[in-house]
């Protein structure tokens, strides 16, 4: 059976946002007590992620402890570029992205699977930057879900474009030559919306999910942060995100659509988000800070990266 996907969402740079963006230092190991000077910012771009990476965070929810752990692998699935057209269009470069959040007190892990590629041209202006392709469902039917900018698919093409349009969002982590943020930023938008798309025939529908997400850059600033694995200069954002179901969705047809926007039930048809996210450009988020409200019940989420198997 075809696991449910999303589609493509551009994220430049730092926009793991939409997920979870994360990771690196040496060896999965404490680096002790003894730090004295915090690790400098000293790039702008992300770490360009491989298969096998991995980055895990001490969690605690609602003061229940647990952990949160991001891996990145070859997918084993068929990732289809465009439902709109028959056969699976193939995308280059291709990684899963799985996040799994486990507590104390949860009756089982929470998982979220996104598929992304990365700009890996160093030359590039957009080095680092991901390209978010899906997100897999709970259940996995046959249908394919996609992202689109709007509710629903018009104007209608022939032969048919893709579903989703390119959304290319600047980064979060704007740096001057000094890694300082860049003062006068507005705050940066991202909405999106969920289409089943039927992978027989080739349709799909109106939406029936959406994310409705703001980065608050206006009131970003850098600060030292203090954790188990390190010491790091980071830039500390703001977000405000909501996620809703027009249709009533069945709980086993829904797409978790982002980590932090978890409240413990699957089941809820509205949830809103709201916190902050700190950065550290070689890494990605090392810490979250969220709150969740739901109609089904709200929780309140600490994460801080506590082990990563790469260099920073």
């Amino acid at each position: 059976m075809r696991n449910t996907i999303l589609k493509t969402i551009k994220f430049s740079l730092a926009a793991f946002v939409f997920t979870a963006l994360l990771g690196n230092s040496g060896c999965l190991v404490d680096s002790g007590s003894d730090i004295t000077e915090p690790e400098a910012i000293t790039q702008k771009h992300l770490h360009i992620y491989e298969p096998n990476d991995e980055i895990r965070y001490d969690v605690q929810v609602d003061g229940a402890n647990g952990t949160l752990v991001t891996r990145w692998v070859q997918p084993v699935d068929n990732v289809d570029a465009n439902p709109l057209q028959n056969g699976d269009q193939v995308i280059e470069g291709l990684l899963q992205e799985t996040s799994t959040l486990n507590y104390e007190t949860s009756d089982e892990p929470v998982t979220v699977v996104r598929y992304i590629t990365q700009d890996s041209d160093p030359d590039s202006p957009t080095y680092g930057s991901i390209t978010v392709h899906a997100f897999n469902s709970q259940a996995g039917p046959v249908q394919h879900n996609y992202v689109h900018d709007s509710e629903t698919l018009v104007p209608v093409t022939d032969p048919p474009s893709p579903p989703t349009p390119e959304l290319i969002i600047p980064s979060p982590l704007l740096l001057d030559d000094n890694y300082e943020p860049i003062a006068g930023q507005q705050d940066l938008p991202v909405i999106y919306y969920v289409l089943p798309c039927d992978s027989v025939a080739n349709t799909c529908e109106t939406a029936n999910q959406y994310l409705n997400e703001s980065f608050e850059l206006s009131t970003m600033k850098k600060e030292t942060l203090d954790v188990s694995l390190d010491s790091f200069q980071v830039i500390k954002v703001n977000i405000d995100g909501s996620i809703g179901d027009f249709s009533g969705v069945n709980p086993s047809d829904k797409i978790r659509l982002d980590i932090r926007a978890f409240c413990g039930n699957v089941s809820s048809t509205s949830i809103r988000y709201k916190g902050s996210q700190s950065f550290y450009p070689s890494i990605g988020v090392v810490r979250y800070d969220i709150t969740c409200n739901s109609d089904s019940g709200g929780a309140r989420m600490y994460a801080t990266v506590s082990r990563v198997n790469f260099s920073y």
